[in-house]
């Protein structure tokens, strides 16, 4: 005897209870931690010097983003948007320093650094 609507929309209604409860764990928030990207030694004129810098952004995501997320679904999507939101805090000022690099404008020592922040 195949089930009834009424059973049916009894299972799908708990199921979508339970879905929504759960997205407060995906929201989740981690704690604040920052990390300065040195690029000083970088000649930020050339492709290999912006991709050097580029490289350094991703690996101070990494380590602001750390410990590597586990198993769990809700652990890689809140890695993977600490991630996100990293690369592009450190992005963003690397965008105005490659067009201070490429407009030949000098640096102050202090500007040699960006900050990449969850």
């Amino acid at each position: 005897m195949p089930p009834s609507k009424s059973l049916i929309t009894a299972a799908l209604s708990a199921f979508a209870a339970m879905a929504l409860s759960s997205s407060p764990a995906i929201a989740k928030t981690q704690e604040n931690r920052s990390v300065e990207v040195y690029f000083g030694d970088l000649d930020l004129d050339t492709d290999t010097g912006a991709r050097a810098l580029k490289h350094r952004i991703r690996s101070a995501a990494r380590t602001v983003c750390s410990p590597r997320p586990g198993v769990g679904l809700n652990d890689r999507l809140n890695y993977s948007n600490c991630f996100s939101s990293a690369v592009s805090s450190g992005s963003t000022a690397a965008v105005t320093i490659l067009v201070k690099a490429k407009s030949n404008q000098k640096f102050a020592s202090r500007d040699h650094r960006i900050i990449v922040s969850n």
